[in-house]
């Protein structure tokens, strides 16, 4: 009887394993950080940006319903995946902590550089990262730039991680900040459409020179997909739509921006 009642687990247990572990990708839940531009930013109630365009066209050609979350703090968002409360993450830099619960794609898709910038008029020798210690340094709250540029900011560099472009920004022109490390896109897209970018600039040569990748949540049903995904992402580099589909959201960024500071002037 006991060989009976143990063939019988055995065979209910080869039956329920590919349900439940192998549950299929139906609908797909896509995260970005808030305003990262051109990369990704959210604006009047939607978000925008390369990283989007490329997971839409990704999605669609997978006929795969997908919805992009609401904006949160990205902190809050990397703890949002790591508990599996999304299932793609776009955009991000590759690390080991990241890796515990996030599987990266490995195309070298989007350059991301990361630049120091200061105010203008107390610019300093920057050779290498060394240059940086004994000053005070800003970084945007949850960023990673690296794991070799984390692990030598931890130890060597006073840094101080605040939320938001404009407040790490307006701590370096008030002098609270001797610089602050941030993406060179984003960072010189804000300065020259909030009246900074003859107060403000990046220093060279670029801090940290990199890719950022796009990270599937581990527990989530669509980390299945992303041997596929990765696939197709090599082959759009291989062309001119990730080129192309930049210089749009940085255009679009721009004209938003303006827009807005248009708007402001009117009241």
């Amino acid at each position: 009887m006991n060989l009976v009642k143990l063939i019988f687990a055995l065979l209910l247990s080869i039956m329920v394993l590919p349900t439940t572990q192998a549950a299929s990708c139906q609908s797909i839940t896509v995260s970005a950080h808030e305003n990262y531009p051109p990369f990704h930013w959210y604006h009047e109630g939607q978000f925008y940006g390369v990283t989007i365009d490329i997971t839409k066209q990704l999605l669609e050609r997978y006929k795969l319903n997908y919805q992009v979350s609401s904006p949160v703090p990205w902190k809050r968002l990397l703890e949002m995946a790591k508990h599996g409360h999304t299932d793609l993450l776009l955009g991000l830099k590759d690390t080991p902590a990241r890796r515990e619960f996030l599987n990266f794609t490995s195309a070298p898709v989007l350059n991301n550089p990361v630049a120091v910038f200061v105010k203008k008029g107390e610019e300093f020798s920057f050779t290498s990262w060394r240059s940086l210690i004994g000053k005070v340094g800003n970084i945007n709250l949850g960023d990673s730039h690296g794991e070799e540029f984390d692990d030598f900011a931890k130890q060597y560099l006073n840094i101080q991680q605040v939320k938001g472009l404009a407040q790490n920004f307006q701590m370096v022109l008030r002098g609270r900040a001797d610089y602050f490390v941030t993406g060179y896109y984003p960072g010189i897209s804000y300065l020259s459409n909030s009246g900074l970018k003859d107060k403000i600039v990046a220093i060279t040569p670029f801090a940290v020179d990199g890719y950022i990748h796009f990270g599937f949540v581990k527990d989530s049903n669509c980390a299945s997909i992303i041997a596929r995904f990765n696939q197709d992402l090599a082959g759009l580099a291989k062309t001119e739509t990730i080129e192309q589909l930049f210089e749009k959201n940085l255009k679009l960024w721009q004209a938003q921006l303006n827009g807005r500071h248009q708007r402001q002037q009117l009241y």
